[in-house]
């Protein structure tokens, strides 16, 4: 594992403002255990710390705090005429975009809703009744009364980019390839059938219909190989922006612009406070993902390599490089997120290393083409050429796929028992490692727990 967090001071700046958000929700839910929190972030903290160390820290809960209230007590009148865009469309509402705070929209059918699509700009005229989603993000639901009017600027033509070269890759490569396409390059999951998304889940690469930063790293790499930083950095950012800037694309694209300066300035980098500085500017910008599923995955997932990898690579060093490497990836990725996905989701897969080791350098080449047929879509003789390969390539994916959802054992039910266990023998063997022997017979307590889960 690498170095103690002891040194550095942004992994204690991005603990306060993610519990400085965490705090102000807990309370708006329950005062008693959010005051709790509090007192025992300012006890530990207080007691652990030097004075000044502590005071910039306690600025930092506090920033927290300030951001995610500004975040959602910023309400709208409830009698107003405002201007949205839209973000999503579902059959009973809209999710739109008001000053940077989501809203539900919800709009009587009438003939100027039916031109109502994803990426416009709309003037409405309604009542807003403010209700904070905070898993969501919402800070309230609008019901329009009047469409005022409606503007297609330069969002809503990206977004209608997206439309029609989904439908072009629909037309080359049959309705279910082309939603793999959309969803492995631009995050569009909304293409996938419920078929599609269940088989990922139970072989354990769903991560991959999410843009992240898994497809980042594949597109900066291959953007810096064929034209240096220079082309890598720009267009690496524009393609965040047009995959909806996602919290997992943005953590991507800092820590990967952090590592590729600190080598311009002669500095080491560090991942770790990387992933850190990461967090702390997601949570400014967008507080809402204080308790985001996908966020929080996300960041586990990367602490879980940046501890672990190292430690897999060298137990395993007598494997195949490549072989070393992906396991040691697919296990460290789960270190932290496996846990906290089984809190969630009552669920998790088995079959993850296997499913990760065959199946994800197959989607790595689909990432690849899929967005080189999305940036040519328009030079058809080029696009048509992307299509034939990529459709060789899903169809190996597919079969390969088929294969493994019938060897893979089907997902295993998981308890809140089954995770505290395994988050106590994790602890257990850290300590072990720093040489805290005390704790061997720690697994020896858990074992009657284990015997009585299985056998009563």
């Amino acid at each position: 594992m690498e170095r103690d967090i002891i040194g550095r001071p942004l992994c204690y700046y991005a603990f306060s403002i993610y519990f400085g958000c965490y705090s102000l929700i807990v309370y708006d839910k329950s005062k008693l255990l959010g005051a709790v929190l509090t007192a025992s972030f300012l006890i530990v903290f207080l007691i652990s710390l030097d004075k000044k160390f502590f005071a910039i820290v306690l600025g930092f809960y506090f920033l927290g705090i300030v951001s995610i209230n500004m975040y959602y007590c910023n309400s709208i009148p409830s009698q107003s005429i405002i201007r949205v865009r839209i973000v999503e469309c579902n059959k009973n509402c809209c999710i739109a975009n008001y000053n940077n705070r989501l809203i539900k929209l919800y709009i009587n059918c009438d003939e100027n809703s039916k031109a109502i699509c994803e990426g416009i700009k709309v003037t409405v005229r309604g009542n807003f009744s403010r209700i904070n989603n905070y898993s969501r993000g919402y800070i309230g639901n609008y019901y329009v009364k009047q469409i005022i009017s409606m503007h297609k600027d330069i969002w809503y033509k990206l977004s209608e980019y997206k439309r029609e070269v989904y439908m072009e890759f629909e037309n080359k490569l049959g309705k279910q390839h082309a939603a793999y396409v959309m969803a492995l390059c631009v995050g569009e999951d909304k293409y996938l059938s419920f078929g599609q998304k269940e088989n990922m889940k139970k072989l354990g690469i769903v991560h991959a219909i999410c843009v992240s930063g898994f497809h980042i790293a594949i597109l900066y790499m291959v953007l810096e190989y064929l034209g240096g930083m220079t082309i890598a950095f720009p267009l690496s950012l524009i393609y965040v922006l047009f995959t909806g800037c996602k919290s997992s694309t943005i953590r991507a694209f800092i820590m990967i612009s952090i590592m590729k300066i600190s080598k311009k300035v002669f500095r080491n980098y560090d991942s770790l406070s990387a992933l850190c500085f990461s967090i702390i500017v997601i949570l400014i910008i967008k507080p809402f993902y204080v308790i985001s599923i996908g966020f929080v995955l996300s960041v586990l997932s990367v602490l879980g390599i940046i501890l672990f990898y190292k430690v897999f690579n060298r137990c395993l060093y007598k494997l195949p490089i490549k072989v070393n490497n992906s396991i040691s990836l697919s296990i460290s990725s789960q270190i932290f997120s496996m846990p906290y996905a089984a809190l969630i989701f009552k669920k998790i897969s088995i079959g993850f290393i296997l499913a990760n080791i065959l199946l994800m350098p197959i989607l790595s080449i689909v990432v690849i083409l899929g967005n080189m047929g999305i940036l040519l879509f328009k030079v058809k003789f080029i696009f048509y050429i992307i299509c034939y390969i990529l459709k060789t390539v899903l169809t190996i994916f597919s079969g390969a796929e088929y294969i493994l959802s019938r060897i893979v054992p089907d997902m295993m039910n998981i308890s809140f028992i089954n995770v505290e266990i395994y988050l106590l023998l994790l602890f257990t063997l850290i300590m072990i490692k720093k040489g805290n022997n005390e704790v061997k017979f720690i697994p020896l307590c858990v074992l009657p727990v284990l015997i009585l889960q299985i056998y009563v």
